[in-house]
């Protein structure tokens, strides 16, 4: 915080406002649910499709296959999106239309794919990562158990 000192006082206090704000305490609680999501999410896939010895970060793949699947309602998103689907992905506030939510898929899938998984699974509202992740421990959690 030592160059903040070399601005004008008024550009100083403007700055430390901001590191003086609380956050919402549900906003607190999303990010710590997003982490343990995330935690879990990785760790399982991870395990279950290091068994079929595919390249290292190959689960990874899966994972995003199976978040946007769940974000369409399991439905493949080569015929096109679902409603919800839609839903989803209008939380980012400059997406607006339909035309500007396809662009942005376009865009996201040339992403590195931690990044494409960070931003989907950041999209969901804590009762659909909590489902997902329900959904894929029911789904690879025996076989997880059984050879882990």
């Amino acid at each position: 915080m030592e160059f903040v000192r070399r601005f004008p006082w008024v550009i100083q206090l403007i700055i430390l406002s901001y590191t003086y704000q609380p956050q919402p305490k549900n906003l607190l609680k999303d990010i710590v649910h997003y982490k343990k999501s995330q935690y879990i999410l990785l760790n399982v896939y991870d395990m279950y499709w290091s068994y079929y010895e595919l390249d290292s970060n190959e689960y990874k793949q899966w994972l995003l296959n199976d978040l946007l699947s769940y974000a369409n309602n399991h439905k493949a998103t080569i015929y096109g999106y679902v409603y919800k689907f839609y839903i989803i992905f209008n939380r980012i506030a400059t997406l607006e239309t339909y035309e500007s939510i396809v662009t942005y898929i376009h865009r996201l899938g040339k992403k590195e794919i931690g990044t494409q998984i960070n931003i989907v699974l950041g999209l969901f509202n804590m009762y659909e990562r909590e489902d997902f992740v329900k959904d894929s421990l029911s789904t690879y959690c025996s076989f997880v158990s059984g050879h882990g």
